[in-house]
C-alpha cells in the first residue's frame, strides 16, 4: 500500500442488495446461448469461473455502489449467499481479469435488444403527437466516459502533452417508452454518423443535433435507407430556397418562422435531394434553431409539431444524466475490467440494469428512488414506507 493511503474497509455481506432482480436477470440470461465453452482451449483444463457468473457479478456491482473496486468485487465472492446468487464460487483477482480476454458482451447484447423490444409499446403518452409517428420516434445521442491512460485500445486525444483515453457510448432512445431502443459502444473518436449507421432501421424516424446534421451525403444516406429524420443545422448551413411553406398559427405559437424547402450544399454539383428546413426563433434561445428533415409534406407534418419533437430531444440527454448518476459517482465511472471487451460488459450491464428496473417499476427510477430501495433492502425502511417513497417521487 502506498504511504498515507488508507486502506479501505472490508464490506459485509449485509450491506449487499438486490437479490431478487439478480434472479430475474439470470433468468433470462439463461434463454440465450452460451458465447463459449467450459475450457480454456482443447484439451485445456475445465474454467472454473462460468460466463453466466462472470457476467452476473458486474450486474452485481451495479447494484450495489459499496462495491467500487475489482478487489472488492472479488472479496466479495466469498461470501455464502453472492454464491448462492452470483458467482457459485469464489473468485480470485486472476481468475477474473482473465476472464475479460475470453467472453465477450454478445450474450448481453442480446439480451438487451430482446429488453429494448419488450419495453416498445409500453407507451408513455405524448401530447400533440399522433401514435403512429410517435411509435417510430428515435432520439439518438452518445456521451463519453473517462477511461484511464493505460487503456490504449481508447486513446482520445492527447490534451496539453497528456494522453487521454475515453469510450463512447452510443444511444437510439425511444420517445415511445422513454427508454433505450439500440445501444453502440466504441472508442471515443469514432464518428457518431458513422455508429448510427450501423444501428438505423427502415422505417424509423432518427431525430438528432448538429453534428448529425453536418453531413448532407449522410442525410441522403438516411433517406435512401428508408429513414426520416430531423436533425438541427449549424447557422452557417448554404442554403438554397425552393420555396416558402405557409405557417398556421400553431406553427408560429411553437416559435416558428419560415418552413421551407431547400437545397443543401455551396456548389451546385454537391446539391442533393430537395429537404425541408424549419427555423424557429424564441426570446429564450441564445440563437435560432434550424431544423433539417426529409419530411417535406407540411400537411403530414406541420412545422410546429416538428419543432415539438426536436424540444423532447433533452430526454436522450436526461437519460445519459440519469445513468451516469445512479450506476456511478459524479464525474466519475469506475471500470471493473479494462478491455474493450470488459468495457462493453460493464456498460450493458448498466443498460439492462435500468430497463430491469424500468420493468420493475414502470419508470426509471431516479436518485430519490433509488435511495430509497436501498433504505429497504438494509432493513431501514418498511415495506409501506417503499411504497409511499416511490409514490411521491417525481420521475
Amino acid at each position: 500500500m502506498e504511504p498515507g493511503r488508507k486502506a479501505k474497509p472490508d464490506i459485509s455481506q449485509n450491506q449487499l442488495q438486490s437479490w431478487k432482480l439478480l434472479q430475474e436477470f439470470r433468468t433470462l440470461l439463461n434463454e440465450t446461448a452460451p458465447s463459449f465453452p467450459l475450457q480454456t482451449k482443447k484439451g485445456g483444463p475445465k474454467r472454473e469461473l462460468l460466463e453466466e457468473d462472470y457476467l452476473c457479478s458486474f450486474l452485481f456491482a451495479q447494484f450495489n455502489p459499496v462495491i467500487d473496486s475489482m478487489r472488492g468485487l472479488c472479496a466479495c465472492s466469498r461470501f455464502k449467499k453472492v454464491q448462492d446468487m452470483v458467482c457459485r464460487r469464489s473468485m480470485s483477482l486472476g481468475s477474473f481479469s482473465e476472464a475479460q480476454s475470453v467472453f465477450g458482451f454478445e450474450r448481453l447484447e442480446e439480451l438487451f435488444r430482446k429488453l429494448a423490444a419488450e419495453n416498445i409499446g409500453n407507451s408513455v403518452k405524448k401530447a400533440g403527437i399522433p401514435p403512429g409517428l410517435l411509435k417510430s420516434l428515435r432520439l439518438v445521442d452518445s456521451s463519453v466516459f473517462s477511461a484511464l491512460p493505460r487503456m490504449a485500445w481508447a486513446h482520445w486525444r492527447t490534451h496539453y502533452g497528456t494522453k487521454q483515453s475515453a469510450l463512447r457510448l452510443h444511444i437510439k432512445f425511444s420517445l415511445l417508452d422513454e427508454k433505450p431502443s439500440g445501444a453502440l459502444i466504441s472508442p471515443a473518436k469514432t464518428c457518431e454518423r458513422k455508429a448510427l449507421e450501423k444501428m438505423i432501421q427502415p422505417g424509423e424516424f432518427y431525430v438528432g443535433d448538429r453534428y448529425y446534421g453536418r453531413d448532407y451525403k449522410f442525410l441522403e444516406r438516411l433517406n435512401d435507407a428508408g429513414c426520416s429524420y430531423l436533425m438541427r443545422l449549424y447557422e452557417t448551413a448554404s442554403i438554397k430556397v425552393e420555396h416558402d411553406l405557409p405557417l398556421t398559427d400553431d406553427d408560429l405559437k411553437a416559435g416558428v418562422v419560415s418552413d421551407r424547402i431547400v437545397r443543401l450544399g455551396a456548389r451546385k454539383c454537391w446539391h442533393l435531394k430537395s429537404v425541408r428546413v424549419v427555423r424557429i426563433e424564441k426570446p429564450e434561445l441564445d440563437e435560432p434553431i434550424l431544423l433539417v428533415s426529409n419530411q417535406t409534406d407540411s400537411n403530414n407534418l406541420a412545422a410546429g409539431l416538428l419543432a415539438d419533437i426536436y424540444h423532447r430531444r433533452w430526454e436522450i440527454e436526461l437519460f445519459f444524466r440519469w445513468l451516469k448518476c445512479i450506476f456511478g459517482k459524479p464525474k466519475q465511472w469506475h471500470w471493473f475490467a479494462e478491455s474493450a471487451e470488459g468495457v462493453g460488459i460493464q456498460l450493458y450491464c448498466a443498460l439492462i440494469a435500468a430497463l430491469l428496473l424500468s420493468r420493475r417499476m414502470g419508470k426509471l427510477p431516479n436518485k430519490r428512488t433509488m435511495e430509497a430501495l436501498r433504505w429497504h433492502q438494509t432493513g431501514m425502511i418498511d415495506a409501506d414506507e417503499l411504497a409511499r417513497a416511490i409514490g411521491q417521487t417525481k420521475p
